[in-house]
């Protein structure tokens, strides 16, 4: 596993665990899909999904009014040199694939 891999699985790992230890009640449940971290290692996206996309918004304005207590808490957990300034944002992908799904299924209704 390459090292920019291996930052962005722990920073996904030490996140979803410090979210779901102070924020779950707050927030509902959240998953963190994936981490895409630079390769200069100055910025890491973290991408969330939650169950109810309306309250996406919400979510995110939480998670990043708590950006910094974030960024304390993985310097303290992971020890590189520079640790990525994280940055949170919605995962549209599997919205993106229910769309196409159902343009699909249009599409083939207009074959039958």
């Amino acid at each position: 596993m390459k090292r920019i891999e291996q930052i962005a699985s722990l920073i996904k790992k030490e996140l979803a665990s410090v979210i779901y230890d102070t924020l779950e009640e707050k927030l509902g449940i959240l998953s963190i899909t994936r981490v895409e971290v630079q390769s200069d290692l100055k910025g890491a996206k973290v991408y969330i999904s939650c169950i109810h996309d309306e309250d996406i918004k919400d979510v995110l304005r939480e998670l990043n009014a708590h950006i910094p207590a974030f960024q304390t808490f993985l310097s303290r957990r992971i020890r590189i040199r520079h640790l990525p300034k994280i940055s949170f944002h919605p995962d549209l992908f599997y919205k993106n694939v229910e769309r196409l799904d159902s343009i699909l299924v249009d599409i083939n209704k207009g074959k039958a």
